[in-house]
C-alpha cells in the first residue's frame, strides 16, 4: 500500500508539473524553441593516430654455390650455366670491342684513302703541269698544202713522159724548238673519181733533216703523166696523196714521232683567171682515217 501510495503523489506531481508548463506555454506562445547544435566533425591529428611499427624488410642472401667442389647434379648444373653465361659475356663485350676497333680502322683506312687520293691527284697534275710545259716548248709539224705545179714534159727514168701534174707535201713547225731527225715520205694513188680514201702501208723512215721553229719544209716532188693525166682532166680519176712526217723532239732526241695526212686531189670544172685564160678548177681536202698527229 505505502508503494501504491509513492507511485500515486509521484504522478500526481507529474501531471502538475505537466499542467503548469502547459499553462506558461500558452501564457508565452514566442518562446523559443530548444535548438539542437548540429553534429560537429572529429579532427584527429597524424600524430594522434596510432602508427604501427615498420618492420625492416627481410635480407634476401644470394645463393653461391661451391663450383669448385659441387655438392650434387643441380648444384653442378647451375655452375656450367653460370660459366657459359660468363663466357656469353665475355665474348660479347669482345665483339664490341672488335666491332669498335673495326670501325676505327675503317674510318683509318677511308682517311688514308683520302690522303692517297689527293696525293696521286696532285702527282698527277705536277706529271701533267710538266707534259704541258713539255709540249708548249717542243717541235710540232702539221701539214700545210699539197704544192701542184705543171710540168710541160716530165722526165721520168730518163725519158720524157709528156705534159705532167707535180704533187709535192710541204710540212710546216709551229712549235718553239726545231724538229731533229726529220724525214719526210710521200706516195700517190689514182682512184675512180670520187672514190673513198685508199689505205697507205708505210714503214718508219727515221732522217737527219731539221726544221726550226718557224720554218717549212718540202716532201719529194710525184708526177701524173701519160693517161693518168689525161683521165685526171676529163674528171674520171681523183688522185689521192698521202704523206708522213717522222721527227724527234729535243726532250726527247730518241723518240721518233710522226704526223700523217691524206689528201683527195680532184679538177672540178674550168675557171678563168683574171688574165682571161682558162684553167682547171683543181680542188683538194684531206680524207681518210689517215690524219692523225703523235
Amino acid at each position: 500500500m505505502a508503494c501504491l501510495s509513492i507511485l500515486a503523489g509521484a504522478a500526481h506531481a507529474q501531471g502538475d508539473g505537466g499542467a503548469q508548463k502547459g499553462a506558461e506555454q500558452k501564457k508565452n506562445p514566442q518562446a523559443e524553441q530548444p535548438v539542437t547544435p548540429p553534429p560537429q566533425p572529429v579532427i584527429r591529428s597524424p600524430s594522434s593516430e596510432a602508427k604501427p611499427a615498420e618492420q625492416a624488410p627481410p635480407k634476401s642472401k644470394v645463393y653461391q654455390p661451391d663450383c669448385d667442389s659441387p655438392r650434387d647434379h643441380d648444384q653442378a648444373d647451375l655452375c656450367a650455366q653460370r660459366k657459359m653465361a660468363k663466357v656469353a659475356e665475355d665474348t660479347y663485350h669482345l665483339t664490341l670491342a672488335q666491332v669498335a676497333i673495326g670501325t676505327l680502322g675503317l674510318i683509318a683506312i677511308i682517311i688514308t684513302l683520302g690522303f692517297t687520293a689527293r696525293a696521286n691527284k696532285a702527282t698527277s697534275i705536277a706529271a701533267q703541269a710538266a707534259v704541258d710545259a713539255v709540249n708548249a716548248e717542243r717541235a710540232w709539224m702539221s701539214p700545210e698544202n699539197i704544192d701542184i705545179t705543171l710540168s710541160s714534159n716530165v722526165i721520168v727514168d730518163d725519158l720524157e713522159r709528156g705534159p705532167a701534174f707535180m704533187f709535192q707535201a710541204r710540212w710546216y713547225n709551229g712549235g718553239r724548238s726545231p724538229a731533229i731527225r726529220a724525214n719526210i715520205f710521200i706516195d700517190i694513188k689514182f682512184m675512180p673519181y670520187d672514190s673513198e680514201a685508199p689505205h697507205f702501208e708505210v714503214e718508219i723512215l727515221p732522217g737527219s733533216g731539221i726544221v726550226g721553229p718557224g720554218l717549212r719544209s718540202n716532201s719529194i716532188r710525184l708526177p701524173i703523166y701519160g693517161d693518168n693525166y689525161r683521165k685526171f682532166l676529163d674528171q674520171d680519176l681523183s688522185v689521192f696523196v698521202y704523206s708522213r712526217i717522222w721527227y724527234a723532239i729535243t726532250a726527247h732526241k730518241d723518240i721518233l714521232v710522226y704526223t700523217e695526212s691524206c689528201t683527195e686531189i680532184k679538177k672540178n670544172g674550168i675557171v678563168t683567171r683574171r688574165d682571161g685564160q682558162a684553167s682547171p678548177n683543181i680542188e683538194q681536202r684531206l680524207v681518210g682515217p689517215q690524219n692523225d698527229a703523235i
